[in-house]
């Protein structure tokens, strides 16, 4: 049968023997669709998915020792690595930036740390830790007779031995002027205090490396009544009492706290129960050569 289309090299949809075909005749033998029919899903067996065996990963972390096993971890120790000392010459000065305010006490501290250190961590009172701005306040409320150690709220740290304090002998209590004496007759770690003098050379600390400067706004000598409040009238003040430094009127306000030896012309010293922040040290003059 001829090509329906007029195709002459086209032996039609129903010719015999070999030779060349056109698409739509090729389509009408065969009973092609533009569409493929349609699969019947039904007649499809299930897919098993295939069982998977478990693999054990090369690498695995050892099992916990314990007091039975055959072997023991071991664990290496490394020693901290020192950071280098910056090279520090004699008579060479250190100044941070800062903004001066409008009144400023200057102190100054003797010290064998590097101002690397100094300017990061400022300086902290031996018992820092556990000794709080809240109980800088007690301690002198202790020793001006208006609490008792019972009142003091670290009293389990005084009775065990971490902070050192002076305590009564029979009916004599001990005073803001026993506290001086004491914190200059002895270096005792466990006492809330930092050493600090209002002369550069620092009570003989100054050859220690360095000499820092202090500065502390609104720190002024406050009257040891005044500063307590309405308490203060409780307060039998003695002459012979060191001078009070606050950085405000009231104790209750304060955040730094210190006592002034002005009695003695031998020794000065301004001491800290507060810690000193780096944002006040403002300087350091090298005493010594460092590196």
């Amino acid at each position: 049968m001829p090509c329906e289309n007029g195709k002459a090299w086209c032996k039609g949809p129903y010719g015999d023997g070999p030779g060349a075909i056109c698409i739509p005749c090729d389509k009408k033998r065969t009973g092609a669709t533009s569409s493929p029919p349609p699969v019947n899903l039904q007649t499809k067996s299930p897919v098993t998915p295939p069982t998977l065996k478990p693999v054990t990963p090369v690498f695995q972390s050892p099992p916990t020792p314990t007091a039975d096993s055959p072997f023991r971890v071991a664990l290496r120790k490394t020693k901290p690595v020192a950071a280098p000392k910056t090279k520090r010459t004699k008579g060479d000065t250190i100044t941070k930036d800062f903004v001066p305010a409008e009144f400023e006490f200057t102190a100054f501290r003797g010290d064998s740390r590097d101002p690397d250190v100094i300017f990061k961590d400022g300086f902290k009172t031996w018992v820092s830790a556990i000794f709080s701005v809240e109980d800088a306040r007690e301690y002198l409320e202790y020793y001006v007779g208006l609490k008792t150690l019972d009142e003091l709220s670290f009293k389990n740290h005084v009775n065990n031995g971490a902070i050192d304090i002076l305590k009564p002998e029979g009916s004599s209590k001990p005073g803001p002027s026993d506290l001086m004496r004491n914190i200059i007759a002895a270096r005792n770690k466990k006492r809330p205090t930092i050493s600090t003098d209002t002369d550069p050379a620092c009570g003989g600390y100054s050859e220690e490396g360095f000499i820092y400067r202090i500065k502390i706004p609104n720190f002024k000598k406050v009257d040891w009544k005044m500063a307590f409040g309405p308490n203060g009238s409780k307060i039998n003040f003695k002459s012979g009492w060191p001078d009070l430094y606050l950085d405000n009127a009231l104790i209750e306000k304060a955040t730094c706290i210190a006592i002034f030896n002005r009695v003695s012309n031998v020794t000065t010293e301004l001491s800290f129960f507060t810690d000193i922040s780096p944002e006040l040290i403002v300087q350091a003059y090298v005493v010594k050569d460092v590196g």
